[in-house]
């Protein structure tokens, strides 16, 4: 299903996770499996949800505020306060979600896990041509998000310099930000929140990362299947197949779909509300000002 360098890159990200506390799960490197997690590990990880449930009821009510007030609201502050929203619900879903559907994607997680080590110790020159070409795709896809996972949180801290006014961020609460005038904010006054925001921002694309990998290599694996299936069926090779090749693809999927439920119904509709958003705020940015962008400024 993956090269050996894409399995690798998965379970490190899900052991770095582990690592970190964000997942409440312990993940052994000699089993490559996840196990249940002692005490002390699930405290630290409820310390993260509840620093990340803190924070998503913070970015709703300081976007009350600056809404409430009938002031200057400058455009970015607007659509960057309104995007946080949205990206912090998302997060707070996923994270809760371990505690609701903990077993469920402990189970499925090693599932999962497993069949990717199967897929390592199949020899190669048994794959076909189709599988070695779906095997590349796949993986270009796991290593870019993968990519972006380790690149955002410092993208995204940025920000903080180039709009430390913008209500959701914590810079906004100790900065004279009154009416959203400029100012000239030294460098190293910056560094405390851009600290804060690099935290929160790996706590969120963590949360997230992890849903989003292993749901989309629990859909490939289905979609692999039926593939399988389908060429069985056009080699009109019926004796190979049985109700139970269908019956376990299907309880892939259904078990899959029980384990992620609030984020897999929550995520088309949260993705769409922030790629909106930030689709609409750079338009509005473009047409107020053609060279400027959203890196470019803090008010616009």
């Amino acid at each position: 299903m993956l090269s050996q360098f894409c399995v690798s890159s998965v379970r490190n990200f899900i052991r770095l996770g582990c690592f970190l506390r964000f997942y409440p799960f312990y993940y052994d490197k000699k089993t490559h499996r996840l196990e249940a997690s002692s005490k002390i590990n699930w405290f630290l990880h409820t310390i993260h949800r509840t620093i990340l449930t803190f924070y998503c009821v913070f970015c709703f009510v300081r976007l009350g505020q600056a809404f409430s007030r009938r002031g200057y609201f400058p455009i970015l502050p607007k659509i960057l306060n309104i995007a946080w929203c949205g990206v912090y619900s998302l997060s707070t879903i996923a994270s809760w979600q371990f505690r609701s559907k903990y077993q469920d994607i402990l189970q499925y997680c090693n599932w999962l896990l497993a069949y990717l080590q199967t897929g390592l110790e199949r020899k190669a020159d048994l794959k076909t041509k189709e599988e070695r070409k779906q095997e590349k795709y796949l993986g270009r896809y796991v290593l870019f998000g993968l990519l972006l996972f380790s690149v955002n949180p410092a993208v995204h801290a940025y920000l903080v310099i180039e709009a430390p006014c913008s209500p959701h961020f914590t810079s906004s609460l100790f900065f004279p930000c009154a009416g959203f005038r400029e100012f000239a904010f030294n460098l190293m006054d910056h560094i405390p929140y851009v600290v804060i925001e690099y935290y929160l921002i790996s706590n969120i694309l963590t949360a997230c990362s992890f849903n989003w990998v292993i749901t989309f290599l629990g859909m490939s694996w289905v979609v692999t299947d039926m593939r399988k299936i389908r060429a069985t069926l056009k080699a009109k090779n019926w004796m190979e197949l049985s109700a139970l090749d269908f019956r376990s693809r299907e309880c892939n999927a259904i078990v899959m779909n029980d384990s992620f439920r609030p984020y897999l119904q929550s995520f088309p509709t949260l993705l769409f509300f922030v790629v909106s958003t930030l689709l609409f705020g750079v338009i509005r940015i473009w047409h107020q000002n053609p060279m400027a962008t959203l890196m470019k400024g803090p008010f616009i």
